[in-house]
């Protein structure tokens, strides 16, 4: 993005306009960037813009409007001003989005530039990026750093500061989150930390329980089983206790179980998995039904259980199919290859694990390409193929360092090439190999792991 400013590449927008004639964006910025594009595109435009950046200095930003606030001042109460803030706040999201690159969009809001810094607009940014938590992680935390912004200028004095602190300790949570699914850990850790400090003494159990749900996520990377156990079950609690929906609730159970499996406890969390299958209803939350199918077929298999997860993959075809991410398709396959070889149909097993880690490297995909080899692998060791398993471990070793992996699973699989060179290795190392690899992931490529 930051390139395409550098040549022009924007474009006048009727958000950008409106906003501009309401006053929600500053007049000098506009300019900035008009004759920005104008001297892209215009030769005669890009010499007069020279000429006059070689003796001046650039326009000074305009004071922020305090317009906003005397909206807000006008309404009876907050929630009245949050709902006639709101078309303000996609008008202002409109305006963000035309704007080239990120560091722009935050300049806009931390200078005042953009003066619609209302509850709304932290909302509808922080929506924005739940959506972009899978699929771009990236733009997930863009939208949450863009939410802090905004949070930080809410005025005081209309919704008094318990409402402002909310707001921003959401807006963190959000942040920390993010960081977490893009492995920042710890900077995900030290941002947790403020939002939790700022969430004190709040009485918003529903934000509170969010971010213990936010919070949990993240012990559970860093391994802390304990406190994510303990900050789930608040969550559960608290989400009870305001009359949540039931999705809430059973997107925390969901997690709950993805914890016993992380920590080594497939059966417990099978059984976790099977009884919130029976509340998720598939028509009223599909997604959430399909995640806790596909995470319970594979604790099934984790199990040791593999009639019962072949059972339930058949049952669960349609699901599949109607899954927008192709990627769950190929899991479900790798997870057939998996159940195959428990049940010693090793040719099969054998010729799934190789489909699959190739259709996983044509849609880009390297890490679960590279997991599937290891079961590959151990596959290929069990059957006494040692020069496959080397070829294998030398090309998953050189995958991993392509996609730039965590420095403590390029160790491991560093001693695991050279077992495997010296014919060392066992199907045993390769498992632990496999799992430790997942947990080196943020985003374990096996399981549909709840991102928030």
């Amino acid at each position: 993005m930051a390139e395409a400013r550098s040549k022009g590449e924007w474009h006048i927008t009727a958000e950008l306009l409106e906003s501009l004639a309401l006053g929600e964006i500053d007049a000098g910025v506009y300019l900035t960037l008009l004759l920005e594009h104008l001297a892209h595109l215009c030769p005669e435009c890009r010499s007069g813009v020279e000429t006059f950046s070689a003796g001046t200095s650039p326009p000074a930003a305009i004071a922020p409007s305090s317009e906003e606030e005397a909206l807000i001042d006008r309404a009876a109460a907050p929630a009245l001003a949050f709902h006639e803030l709101e078309d303000r706040a996609r008008r202002g999201l409109g305006v963000l989005q035309a704007l080239p690159d990120h560091p722009l969009r935050l300049a806009a809001v931390r200078t005042g530039v953009l003066t619609g810094a209302n509850p709304a607009l932290v909302e509808l940014l922080l929506a924005n990026g739940r959506k972009k938590i899978h699929d771009s992680p990236a733009a997930a935390l863009e939208a949450a750093e863009l939410a802090v912004a905004v949070a930080c200028r809410l005025p005081g004095g209309p919704y008094g500061p318990a409402f402002c602190r909310e707001r921003l300790a959401e807006a963190r949570a959000h942040e920390a989150n993010a960081l977490r699914v893009v492995g920042k850990l710890r900077k995900a850790e030290a941002v947790m930390v403020e939002a939790a400090k700022l969430l004190e003494g709040s009485a918003d159990d529903f934000l509170r329980a969010e971010v213990a749900s936010f919070a949990a996520s993240l012990a559970k990377d860093q391994r802390r089983w304990a406190e994510a156990r303990e900050r789930l079950d608040l969550a559960e609690k608290l989400f009870t206790s305001v009359g949540a929906e039931p999705r809430m609730i059973v997107r925390v159970r969901l997690k709950r179980a993805e914890v016993e499996s992380c920590a080594g406890d497939p059966v417990v969390a099978a059984a976790m998995t099977r009884a919130t299958l029976e509340a998720a209803d598939a028509a009223a939350m599909p997604n959430l039904h399909f995640m806790a199918h596909h995470n319970l077929a594979w604790y099934l298999c984790d199990s040791g259980e593999f009639e019962e997860a072949r059972r339930l993959l058949t049952a669960g075809e349609s699901l599949y199919r109607a899954h927008p991410d192709r990627s769950f398709r190929l899991r479900r396959a790798w997870l057939e290859g998996r159940v195959a070889w428990g049940l010693g149909e090793r040719t099969e097993a054998d010729s799934i694990f190789r489909s699959v880690r190739d259709a996983f490297l044509e849609a880009g995909l390297g890490y679960p390409a590279a997991l599937v080899a290891l079961d590959l692998a151990a596959l290929c060791l069990e059957e006494g193929r040692t020069a496959e398993v080397r070829e294998i471990a030398a090309w998953t070793t050189a995958l991993f360092e392509v996609n730039d992996i965590h420095r403590e699973a390029l160790a491991a699989l560093s001693l695991f090439r050279q077992a495997a060179l010296q014919d060392l290795l066992t199907v045993q190392e390769i498992r632990r190999m496999a799992h430790h690899l997942v947990e080196c992931q943020s985003r374990p490529a096996a399981r549909a792991e709840l991102a928030s």
